[in-house]
């Protein structure tokens, strides 16, 4: 029964045993279904052993697929220390699935931590994508008011359209009273009438 052995392997993974740990890697090695892996890799992540921490860092980086690499990424970033913070940020920089870089944009706006921030920054402002600068820019949406200093300062100084149309987008989801402010003089002149039109509609 399916619905028992996710059970099992969420409470094995409570137990913090590197014998346990060597356990659910062999199952993971040798088991192809889908619920039961991302269950395993969830159990890696809280048992908090060196060896759970390494197969995790090795499916993040190489995994048989980009939806189960995703979730190694995302527990990865659960394990919130600079090390963890470290790898993501390596994987970034040698990876190039958009959908790997794309869900560790979200997993470092998850950490409150300067270097995640300076990595998002570096993105939005020089990411090899459009795709990748917008996700970067929308996860600085998520850092409230240090993020939308960054995002004021990210539109005076950008010239591409598509990108200016994303930080509006930002300007649209955050909360600071700076956002709506921006909205409302973009869409009342001094903007290219395409992004006034934009900042009205958003």
């Amino acid at each position: 029964d399916l619905k028992l052995r996710l059970t099992a392997i969420r409470r094995l993974g409570e137990q913090h045993s590197e014998q346990v740990t060597d356990e659910l890697i062999k199952i993971y090695d040798a088991d192809r279904t889908k619920d039961i892996r991302v269950q395993i890799l969830r159990a890696l992540v809280e048992s908090r052993t060196q060896r759970g921490s390494a197969k995790v860092i090795e499916i993040a980086r190489a995994g048989d697929d980009v939806a189960t690499r995703a979730y190694a990424i995302r527990y990865l970033a659960e394990l919130n220390d600079p090390a963890s913070l470290d790898e993501l940020i390596r994987i970034y920089d040698t990876d190039k699935t958009t959908e790997i870089r794309s869900q560790i944009l979200r997993s470092l706006s998850e950490r409150d931590d300067p270097r995640a921030r300076a990595k998002i920054l570096e993105v939005a402002r020089t990411g090899e994508t459009p795709e990748l600068r917008i996700e970067a820019i929308r996860r600085l949406g998520d850092h409230g008011r240090i993020g939308m200093d960054d995002l004021l300062q990210l539109y005076s100084s950008e010239k591409d359209v598509r990108i200016k149309q994303g930080l509006l987008r930002a300007f649209a989801d955050n909360k600071d009273p700076r956002a709506k402010e921006k909205l409302m003089e973009i869409a009342h002149g001094g903007d290219p009438i395409e992004l006034r039109k934009f900042a009205i509609r958003v």
